[in-house]
């Protein structure tokens, strides 16, 4: 089980992209950006099950970080709901509540039996449902059978409302409802989801080929995401070179930002248009202005920390941040932007990997010097003199970027490892060092 601050890696920041905007040039329109409950449900996939409880396809597994959340069988047609609320999980009300081990093979015994969902359970997402107006996501929740080792179908089902305060997702803040959610909820990133748990074995199926990785799958693959809390890069990932100019970037601690699209070969930003209240419908003032932003000029290094395909919307994000120090910035900026990159209709559905990052390249492309090593300029050739004997060489020095293999080559093997799956960390008498997909990432 991952707790929050490793999923913060796998799932770095996500933010909104808002309402919609004029194009500056051919008097055309950004599409609409994906609302709050696409982006969570691009972050949150989620499973299809039946209605005997059954997972047909599987989805994002979560991992439950508080006990008491209440579940029925899946006969149950009324699934009550548990409330989180400032820091506290409300459950529905009055009822029987049975601790899990005690009914384990016997949930289907019985139509009206109510459990509580113990902590560390793994439960796959059904539904989301985002209530703007009354400021409350709700997610319906599964047991993964499979993912807690049940060999028999247990299959309870669950219901968890997250309750905001009055206007707070007006603001669309994502990576402070991911934060609320995960305290809840937790991806689980240390495992891929197993296949659903069936009541009885299906017949044999003509033996087909492996599914391929999704385009975000095969996207995010590209790049170490870098890892984002309160504006400040606390983890670096990989550095890309902005291509063109026209991108407004907005500082830190600004929840939204403008809408930055590329479309047509052309790189343009526009301030979010004031949102209307959900009571009145009156606009409201604006949470971005002009002196919240300045413009990210070409050739910028920045870190990429999230990448979302919305392939019904054929849009692309990627949610940049400036790497100060690949700048040479003595005083800390961090501007961040979304870059939407807006295709053709129908464009996603049958585009291939190399094809769609040929078209990022053309604003954001891998700055592949900033983790080669420097090497010495050549001499020019003279007159042969005695030269002093060379001074010891100093010792190798790690690095951010580093392969396992580079770090073993100068530190040699470590005395404990720890292996959480994309993330690793090597302990020496004087060093721990966290690998992050294969490269360093942290060294303590």
């Amino acid at each position: 089980m991952r707790q929050k601050a490793e999923i913060a890696l796998h799932v770095t920041s996500l933010v909104l992209c808002v309402s919609l905007v004029s194009l500056i040039a051919g008097a055309q329109q950004v599409p609409t950006p994906p609302s709050l409950q696409e982006q969570l449900e691009a972050q949150y996939s989620l499973s299809q099950v039946r209605s005997n409880g059954t997972v047909a396809t599987a989805g994002a597994v979560l991992v439950v970080q508080l006990a008491r959340i209440r579940a029925v069988s899946p006969s149950r047609t009324v699934v009550p709901a548990c409330v989180y609320k400032d820091g506290v999980l409300h459950g529905p009300g009055k009822g029987t509540i049975v601790a899990r081990s005690a009914v384990l093979g016997m949930a289907h015994q019985t139509d009206d039996l109510n459990v509580s969902l113990v902590l560390g359970e793994k439960v796959y997402v059904s539904k989301i449902e985002v209530n703007l107006k009354d400021e409350k996501i709700g997610f319906r929740i599964s047991e993964c059978d499979a993912c807690n080792g049940l060999t028999q179908v247990s299959s309870l089902k669950a219901q968890v409302v997250f309750a905001f305060p009055h206007g707070y997702l007006e603001k669309a803040d994502i990576p402070g409802i991911e934060d609320t959610i995960a305290k809840v909820l937790a991806l689980d990133t240390s495992t891929v989801a197993a296949p659903a748990a069936q009541p009885q074995s299906p017949p044999a199926q003509p033996a087909t080929a492996p599914a391929s990785a999704s385009l975000q799958d095969q996207l995010l693959a590209q790049y170490q995401l870098a890892k984002v809390v309160g504006g400040a890069i606390t983890e670096p990932g990989t550095v890309l070179v902005l291509m063109k100019d026209g991108a407004l970037g907005v500082r830190p601690g600004i929840p939204t930002s403008p809408v930055v699209t590329y479309q047509d070969g052309k790189l343009s930003s526009a301030m979010p248009p004031p949102l209307p209240s959900p009571q009145t419908g009156q606009p409201q003032p604006p949470i971005l202005t002009e002196k919240d932003t300045r413009p990210l000029q070409s050739g910028e290094r920045v870190y990429v920390s999230n990448i979302m395909v919305f392939p019904q919307n054929d849009m692309i994000t990627y949610t940049i941040h400036e790497c100060d120090v690949c700048n040479g910035v003595t005083q800390p900026s961090s501007y961040w932007a979304v870059i939407v990159f807006a295709l053709a209709k129908g464009y996603l559905a049958s585009a291939a990997v190399t094809d769609v990052e040929d078209i990022i390249a053309q604003v954001l492309t891998i700055d592949t010097a900033a983790s080669a090593p420097s090497q010495p300029a050549p001499q020019p050739a003279g007159p042969a003199v005695e030269q002093p004997a060379p001074a010891e060489a100093p010792p190798a020095a790690i690095k951010l970027g580093q392969t396992i293999d580079e770090v073993v080559a100068i530190l040699g093997q470590p005395e404990k490892t720890v292996d959480l799956g994309a993330k690793k960390i090597y302990v020496y008498p004087d060093l721990k060092i966290t690998f992050m997909n294969g490269k360093v990432s942290d060294v303590q």
